[in-house]
């Protein structure tokens, strides 16, 4: 019966560990730029760039 037991409590943590992981992450909104950058002038290759340049600077324009 240990083996079992050893299981069920392994599974009980892997769960809690699930569920702290999931209700750890933020929610940020973001603002969205209503204008063309004036310092990104080059090509975007990584979306994700492109927006962390945009939301960089309508953060520091709209101060």
């Amino acid at each position: 019966m240990e083996p079992s037991g050893k299981l069920s409590s392994s599974t009980v943590v892997l769960v809690l560990l699930l569920v702290v992981a999931t209700e750890m992450m933020v929610v940020v909104q973001a603002r969205l730029c209503k204008k063309p950058s004036s310092h990104f002038k080059r090509l975007c290759l990584q979306s994700q760039n492109c927006a962390n340049k945009c939301m960089l600077e309508c953060a520091t324009m709209s101060k």
